[in-house]
Parts: structure tokens; C-alpha cells; sequence
């Protein structure tokens, strides 16, 4: 499977990026009642992590294998995880602990969060990151996002 750049349409991107914010904004609200400012979400290259929280620069960086190869369940689990690392940091102030320290602890365990949250490993076979993409797009209801609305898709 190739889920390169080059593989996946500009157009496509934007609209897994839009799910991954929507994805984002409703974690945000159910679990952290709307304490945390969205970051910036980006979609990089490489195996070597599922996503990442990066504190100075407020942004989730996500491995575009493991989204493209991975069902949505597992990614939301995923951002939960990274959502409590923007918690731990910006709301609690948790600057000097280890990533996994306490306060992040804490929170995964008093909002059932999987602290681990690693996912299943990339299965690198069929659908096409296309065919995944558009799925995951189709199969959610338009939401408003950060005060954005979406506009419903044409029929």
C-alpha cells in the first residue's frame, strides 16, 4: 500500500484532516468540557509513532500509515491519548514530568482514556488509503467544528 503524499489527493487530506479536527472537538468536549484550545493537527510520514503531542508548538502530529491503515476507532483512541498529553500540559501544568507521569496518569485513569493507547500495528494491505479515506468522510454526520460549519454534501 502506498500512503505516501503523492498517493492521496490534496482534497483527500483536507477531509481526513477536517475528521481528525471534528474528532478532536468532540473528544475535547465530552471528556475535557472544552478546557483545551485545538491544536494544530498534522498528518507526517514514518512508522515510528501513532501520533504525537507536541507541547511547544501545540501540535498532534499523527502518522499518515497508521491513520490510513488502521480502523477510526483505534485513531480516536489514539488522539484521546494525545489529548490527555494537551491536558496534563496546558491545563494542569505538567511541564516536569515524564510524558507518562503522573498527572497524565491520572487523567487517562479518571477519564478512561488507555494510557498506552498504542493501536494495532499498521496491516499495510487493501482498501486503498482513497478507499479509506473517503469511507471514514462519508460515514460521519456533518458537525460544526471550532465554529466552522461543514456543508452538507451535494446529492
Amino acid at each position: 500500500m502506498d500512503a505516501s503524499p503523492q498517493a492521496l489527493s490534496v482534497e483527500l487530506e483536507r477531509a481526513l484532516l477536517r475528521q481528525l479536527a471534528d474528532a478532536w472537538y468532540q473528544v475535547s468536549t465530552s471528556h475535557f468540557r472544552g478546557a483545551l484550545k485545538r491544536p494544530q493537527l498534522r498528518l507526517v510520514e514514518g512508522r515510528s509513532f501513532f501520533a504525537h503531542w507536541n507541547r511547544e508548538n501545540r501540535i498532534i502530529s499523527f502518522s499518515r500509515p497508521f491513520v490510513l491503515e488502521t480502523d477510526w476507532g483505534s485513531v480516536v483512541e489514539v488522539l484521546k491519548h494525545e489529548i490527555a498529553h494537551q491536558y496534563a500540559h496546558e491545563v494542569l501544568g505538567a511541564i516536569d514530568e515524564t510524558d507518562h507521569g503522573p498527572a497524565f496518569q491520572r487523567i487517562c485513569e479518571r477519564m478512561g482514556i488507555d494510557a498506552q493507547a498504542s493501536g494495532p500495528a499498521p496491516s499495510g494491505g487493501p482498501p486503498t488509503p482513497e478507499s479509506k479515506v473517503l469511507k471514514r468522510v462519508a460515514a460521519q454526520p456533518d458537525t460544526v467544528c471550532a465554529g466552522v460549519a461543514r456543508k452538507p454534501a451535494a446529492t
